[in-house]
């Protein structure tokens, strides 16, 4: 084995490693290009070179009226939009943007930024209440029809029980808790009722469709990573008997909830 004195690089060969000295640690750059002034150290690579060489390249350089900086490239686009101060890239760096450090009470540009913010209107489309119960019945002939909605930016998972059938579920821990139920063999079914609440948030109806129903215990399961405010209250309106299945419960039952 040769090994490189000045790198790590190592070789069965005898002439690679002579090539490699050569080519990579020698400092005579001999082949020069006929037409400009590149150098190589092969010349092999010296001839690809000249082949496409059209001699060295010059670059026109130009003054801008406005600033007096030199510029090789994009002229009249600079002239165009040059304010006096030269291109950005060469001015010296003030934080991270025009008005760090900057509010209302301090800066008249950002108070009439912040002025025209509050004034502006929505200008988008707004639903008419005819409009409103029209969406509202539409969902819920697509919920009768059984479909079912994502939760969040939670992927909808296919799973073939053995004992539900095929089913939809949502993230792992709901596919986990499947499988969980499979093992311990009890009946159940990818719930697809929905209850009425009174949704005090919206001051509407709603509707909530816990995850999965167990006949062998008459009980609804809920698989929760994250409770809010609403949850509470779907929860604390609902009269069938049911279990919130939160990351402790998964836990004690010995279901995983990170990794494969």
């Amino acid at each position: 084995m040769y090994k490189c004195k000045k790198c790590e690089f190592s070789t069965e060969s005898k002439s690679e490693i002579g090539n490699h000295y050569k080519y990579k640690h020698s400092d005579n750059t001999i082949f020069k290009c006929k037409y400009c002034i590149k150098e190589f150290k092969t010349k092999s690579g010296l001839f690809k070179h000249e082949e496409n060489c059209n001699g060295p390249k010059i670059k026109e350089i130009k003054i801008c009226p406005k600033c007096n900086f030199e510029l090789k490239s994009n002229f009249d686009k600079h002239v165009n939009y040059c304010d006096g101060r030269g291109p950005r890239r060469k001015r010296p760096k003030q934080g991270h943007g025009w008005s760090k450090g900057l509010n209302k009470f301090t800066d008249e540009r950002v108070n009439k930024i912040s002025k025209s913010l509050q004034n502006r209107e929505y200008k988008g489309t707004k639903h008419t209440e005819e409009t409103k119960l029209l969406l509202s019945k539409i969902m819920k002939e697509r919920y009768e029809s059984g479909w079912e909605s994502t939760a969040g930016r939670t992927k909808k998972l296919d799973y073939e029980s053995n004992i539900a059938g095929k089913i939809k579920v949502d993230g792992n821990w709901e596919l986990r808790v499947a499988k969980y139920l499979d093992d311990i063999g009890v009946k159940w079914i990818r719930n697809k009722e929905r209850f009425k609440y009174n949704n005090t948030i919206k001051n509407c109806i709603s509707t909530y469709c816990p995850d999965f129903y167990v006949y062998d215990w008459n009980t609804f399961i809920e698989v929760k990573g994250y409770k809010t405010e609403l949850d509470e209250i779907k929860w604390s309106q609902f009269k069938e008997k049911i279990e919130i299945w939160d990351k402790v419960k998964l836990i004690s039952l010995g279901i995983k909830i990170y990794g494969k």
